[in-house]
């Protein structure tokens, strides 16, 4: 049986998207795979905190490397793979991060005839998560302009901040931190250029995230390398039945990562209207969050007294959280809103997979059109709904008062995302690249 060296930062027992992604691709393969990734998976606010002890395969051999920093993960990963040249057949990186890619890229500049799959999870260059963060951050908040906006200064305070020490001192910091992130930036130009150019095989989620990863047109020339492998929900890892909740409530269930940028305050900016029509609003309807929620949509259910229709749940191992949505009458998924930046969504969540696979309906949050949006529209069992309060509002009134349904689910179109579907689609792949 042929074998590949899994370049993986996110792995089981870690909790995390991108892990639980490459496990449930790499389990259904025929394959057998080393995965280089992490001892340490709760390191950052991607991992969520369970362990996922259970999410073992019998044709997968997890290799830990024992350190903290990314840069000697990389350093530790090329070492580990000299020693064991000869035991692979290929090798296959994914990002993010973009660390996963550097040491297949030092392992390709070592070996030039080594097969190397690269896999994209999210793009790591014109990304518009990270442009839509960078935005906020363009002005320099501690020149002298930046403060005559934010307040009517007296010419004695303004001559005290203009002298100030420690104003100099943070305007320095932050020049400096700035042109780091530049820097950062061109690093990261630099590695996707190189793989994309010099990896055999190029793997993106979604055809919006591939077009996307082409918009240069120094680039163009290597795109007919490039496969598609949307993320996968696993039958077998879901519970047998549904269990029967005691209250007659209609569920809405949201689990995974939400902060500043993607955050639910359009969904509370609704739920605070649709209460202030309804002040039995709690004995009809349920909201559960589970994962990272930002500091801001805490204070935002507490100061408009949301916090008797919405639960904050906390951290959830990945097999609770697929028990949490089947058991949901209706699954909350919530995109970013780039549409100032963007036309189309270029991001497939995978917790909108596993929504699929539970067959619970989904309440979508998202553009109009884009990678999720296409697959509910296709699928069915679900309803995409714009940022807008307003727009929110209609449809939770529909669902709440009216008994709205979306079209059932497509069965055919469902089953294929299945991680069997899925994983034996890039079992073709490997077989083409290794001449199988």
């Amino acid at each position: 049986m042929k074998k590949g060296f899994v370049i993986s930062w996110y792995y089981p027992p870690g909790n995390s998207s991108e892990g639980l992604v490459t496990y449930k691709l790499l389990k259904n393969s025929k394959y057998k795979y080393d995965v280089w990734t992490r001892k340490n998976q709760q390191q950052n606010v991607w991992d969520r905190k369970s362990k996922e002890d259970k999410l073992i395969a019998e044709n997968v051999k997890i290799i830990p490397g024992d350190c903290e920093s990314e840069k000697e993960w990389v350093k530790q990963g090329v070492q580990y793979f000299l020693k064991h040249r000869d035991e692979y057949d290929f090798i296959m990186s994914r990002s993010m991060p973009v660390e996963s890619h550097e040491i297949a890229m030092k392992i390709k500049e070592l070996f030039p005839d080594i097969k190397w799959i690269a896999s994209f999870g999210d793009p790591i260059v014109n990304t518009p998560y990270i442009d839509a963060i960078t935005m906020e951050k363009q002005k320099n908040p501690f020149i002298m302009r930046e403060y005559f906006k934010r307040e009517d200064m007296s010419v004695m305070k303004t001559l005290k901040i203009f002298l100030s020490p420690a104003r100099q001192a943070k305007k320095y910091l932050w020049k400096r931190d700035k042109h780091c992130g530049s820097k950062v930036a061109r690093y990261f130009s630099k590695i996707n250029d190189y793989v994309i150019k010099n990896a055999n095989v190029l793997i993106y989620n979604n055809s919006y995230q591939l077009e996307h990863a082409f918009l240069d047109d120094k680039l163009k020339d290597y795109k007919e390398k490039s496969y598609i492998l949307e993320h996968s929900f696993d039958p077998g890892l879901y519970s047998a039945k549904k269990e029967s909740r005691a209250d007659n409530k209609i569920s809405f269930v949201y689990v995974g990562h939400l902060d500043d940028t993607r955050n639910a305050r359009s969904l509370f900016k609704a739920i605070k209207k649709l209460k202030e029509h309804d002040k039995d609003l709690n004995n009809k309807v349920s909201f559960k969050f589970y994962g990272n929620l930002s500091n801001w949509d805490k204070l935002l259910l507490l100061d408009n007294d949301l916090t008797d229709v919405v639960e904050i749940g906390g951290d959830i191992g990945y097999l609770d959280s697929l028990r949490k949505i089947k058991e949901s009458d209706w699954a909350i998924l919530i995109d970013a809103n780039f549409t100032s930046m963007v036309d189309n969504c270029i991001y497939l969540p995978a917790k909108l997979i596993d929504y699929i696979g539970a067959r619970t309906k989904i309440f979508s949050i998202s553009h109009v059109k884009g990678a999720g949006s296409d697959i509910i529209r296709e699928v069915g069992g679900g309803k995409v709904v714009t940022h807008s309060p307003d727009d929110i509002y209609l449809y939770l009134s529909k669902i709440i008062y009216q008994g709205f349904e979306p079209k059932p689910y497509d069965e055919k179109c469902a089953n294929r995302y299945s991680s069997k579907t899925i994983a034996k689609r890039l079992d073709e792949i490997e077989d083409k690249l290794l001449g199988e």
